[in-house]
Parts: C-alpha cells; structure tokens; sequence
C-alpha cells in the first residue's frame, strides 16, 4: 500500500527521514542511499529536522520549485546553498514557523529563529542532499561516519551566514514582515505610468500612496489617514525603522538658530542610541514635512490633546496613533496601510520596511553622497576607529547633507530654507497669525502664541 501526504513537509520527513523505516533514496540510474532514523534520537531532534525541511519547503516554494530535489539539479549544489542562503538571511523567521514562514495560528510571540539555529538547519539540508547524491564530487570523500564533516563550501560560506543574518537583524528587526516574498523599497514618486495596470509595480511609491491615503480620508474608518501620511512621511525622511516614529515626541522637538532648521531627533527602537534629524521643506508638496504635519495638524486636530489624553501622558506624542503599541505592532499598522493605498497584485512586496531600503538607495545616488553623511541620518556605526567618539550625534548640520539628497538637491551643502512669515508685511503678518490661530485647534503650549515652536517666532 502507497501512502499519500497532502502536507509537504510531512511528505519530505516520511521520504527522506526514514521515519518510517528504512527507505531507499533513488538516483538518476547510479545507485541509492539509505537513512535509517536511529532509536536514540530524540523527539527534540526531529523537531529540528521539521524545523530544516520547512524551511526547504520554503525556499523552494519561493522558487517555483516542488520539495523533492534530484541529482541532476545537485550538480549546483554550491549555487543552490549560496541562493538557500540568501533567501534565509534576507528575511526574518519566527519561531514554530510554518511551510511559508509565518508563525502559528494566534501566535503572539515575537522571537526569531537565531542565526546559530538557522545555521544548523541549513547543516541538516546538505546533509539530505549528501544522501541523494551521495557521489556527489564536493562531499563524496568526506567520512560518512563523521556527522560534522561538511563540504568545504559550506565552511567557508557559514560565517558570512552568520553575520549577514545577524546584520539583516540590526537593521530591520521589529519591521514586523515575515514570509516569503522579498520586500521591495518604496521611493519618493517614480513618475511612471502603469499602462491601465499592466505594471502596478510603477504605483508603488510614496506619492501615490499618501494621494489614495488623503483622497479616501472621512470621519469614519479612515478619520486618521492624514496622520498615518505624515507618520509614513517622517519614517521615510529620518530613513528610520517603521516602529520608531512613535518615539517622537514635541518635548525634543527646537528650531536650530544657527543652522536655521527645525530639528526632531530621532530615537533608534534597539539602542539607546539618538540622533538628529533636519526637516526640510520642499517645492512637491509630498516630499515637503511642512506640508505633511500641517495636513494633520488642520484636518485632524493633530496640535489638540483631549483631556484624557492629557491624562494618558499622550500630550506631547507626536502620533497619538502609535502611542502604547509595541515596536512590531507600530510597524504592523505602517505596513497595512502601505499596502492598502498599493495595488493589490503587488501589496504583499512592499512593507515599513521598505521605507528604509528607498531611503538609503535614494541618498546614495547622490554622486557626493559618502558614508559620513550618510550614517548621520541612517545611525549606522561607523568604523572601530576614534574619530566617531569626537562626533556630536545631536548636531543637526551633520544631517543636513543627506537630508538635502533625498530633496535632490544638486549641492548637499545647500542650506535649508523654511517656510517663515518673514515675506509679509508687518501688518499682513499679523493678520496671517490671527488667522493661523483660528485655524488651527491647539493647546500645545510650545504651539501656542509666545511659544518656542510658534510659527510666528521665525
């Protein structure tokens, strides 16, 4: 009697586990190999090898390829580990993870499976390929009946593995994607046109989304799109990590007198690590910060704290909307309403994350863009050497360069200039100041009249 499985990773396990008993392994008309499980292993180990072979199931699904795997695709087994590798150490993997690497049903854990782990499971997946092609020329003079004897490719691949993993980690944990697909960055506005959805690839930026977000804004479902624009806006512009924007806070916030920008420093979720941040205005009303606060600020009372939030401690957040969410839930909720404004074909590519990658690709276009300038906004480390411990993180003109290449501004050292009142006349100025104050719902001291972040103060 031939069994059927209709679960992949099951199917795997009883073919090549030996699970239920021995199993002849075939060939390509050159032999077998067998595998028999033995007794002492413990339940904990096959968990394990669940562990590896859903993660192959994974990989391969992502590549359009069934789970089985024969001899004549192992003739690339170096290329095929390189690519599994890859694939591995360019997105995050819950814990109990399944078939297409999302974590269990209700699951509300966030731990990720370690780079140590992931190691191993890559280990246990050479070790299946050694027996179905056991004669194959990268392994087949290795001892059999050595466990840890592993191909010399794989020596030399684990520890860039390793640090790759461990990077991928630093640098976009909590952005609270995971599954299979390779996250895409978004840019400022691509200027494309999708020939009546041909390519809807050429939607995905910035502009388009905050233009759905704004259009589709009401007092009802989406009474908050106007701040979710301008939290999606100040993530994209500090080239920060989605759950950090709810860090922000008005009490940081100060008008920089020599550098004559306003500043609103930035707080990495990992680290106790700050940094500032120089907000520009721009021609394009989307890429202009002043325009997308202004937008919250006038439509949804974004300067007002109700009593309850006063007493919630709520009234110098910045985006009440994140405020008590956990890093991950902050970047979930950024990244649902991304893919709501995209187009439904392509939403599942694009995440909080992507905000960062368009960043980082954008300013490094800049022909003068250098990693000096550049890991003053980002916050990466520099190199081991002493110069970054004589280096103010809290200067905001360290900034001002690759704020200024997101801008396209043709000059890094451009200085920012930002909207004022100084144009007016005296009484015209005054009449503006009035009907600013009408205009706008606040009871922000800092905002109000005489106070230091009053647009009439610049």
């Amino acid at each position: 009697m031939r069994l059927r499985f209709r679960n992949n990773t099951l199917r795997f396990i009883v073919r090549f586990s030996g699970l239920l008993g021995r199993r002849a392994l075939g060939g390509n008309g050159g032999g077998s190999a067998t595998r028999q499980r033995n007794l002492g292993e413990t339940i904990g180990t096959l968990r394990n090898d669940q562990s590896a072979f859903r993660l192959w199931v994974a990989y391969r699904k992502s590549r359009d390829r069934p789970a089985e795997i024969g001899r004549e695709e192992l003739v690339e087994a170096e290329s095929i580990v390189i690519d599994l590798c890859r694939f591995t150490a360019s997105r995050f993997i819950p814990i109990n993870f399944n078939e297409d690497l999302q974590r269990p049903p209700n699951s509300t854990s966030n731990r990720l499976v370690t780079s140590d782990v992931l190691e191993k499971y890559i280990g246990k997946i050479i070790k299946h390929f050694r027996e179905v092609y056991p004669d194959h020329p990268d392994w087949k003079d290795l001892d059999q009946n050595d466990k840890k004897a592993v191909p010399d490719f794989w020596k030399n691949l684990k520890p860039g593995f390793r640090k790759e993993i461990q990077l991928f980690h630093l640098l976009y944990r909590g952005d609270g994607i995971i599954g299979l697909e390779d996250i895409r960055p978004l840019y400022d506005c691509l200027g494309l046109d999708d020939e009546e959805g041909k390519y809807p690839h050429r939607l995905c930026d910035l502009k388009h989304i905050f233009i759905h977000l704004i259009t589709n804004a009401d007092d009802g479902d989406n009474k908050d799109n106007c701040q979710y624009v301008a939290i999606i806006h100040s993530i994209a512009e500090a080239i920060g990590r989605g759950g950090e924007a709810k860090f922000q806070t008005f009490r940081d916030w100060y008008f920089d007198c020599l550098w004559k920008v306003t500043n609103t420093p930035w707080k990495e979720k990992k680290t106790i690590q700050g940094y500032a941040m120089a907000r520009v205005a721009d021609e394009k009303w989307f890429k202009d910060w002043y325009c997308t606060m202004g937008m919250f600020a006038l439509c949804e009372d974004g300067l007002y704290r109700s009593p309850t939030q006063k007493n919630n401690g709520l009234e110098q957040v910045v985006f009440p909307l994140l405020y008590g969410r956990k890093d991950e839930g902050a970047s979930t909720l950024i990244t649902r309403t991304i893919r709501s404004a995209l187009p439904p074909a392509v939403q599942k590519y694009y995440s909080a994350k992507s905000l960062r990658q368009g960043g980082i690709n954008q300013a490094t276009k800049h022909k003068d863009m250098n990693y000096f300038f550049l890991s003053a906004l980002t916050g990466h480390a520099g190199d081991n050497n002493s110069s970054q411990y004589y280096i103010d993180p809290t200067d905001v003109g360290r900034t001002v360069p690759a704020v200024n290449s997101l801008h396209g501004r043709k000059d890094l050292k451009t200085p920012i200039a930002i909207p004022t009142l100084a144009a007016l006349g005296p009484a015209d100025k005054a009449t503006a100041r009035k009907f600013m104050d009408k205009l706008f719902k606040c009871n922000i001291q800092r905002f109000l009249e005489g106070g230091d972040l009053h647009i009439g103060r610049r």
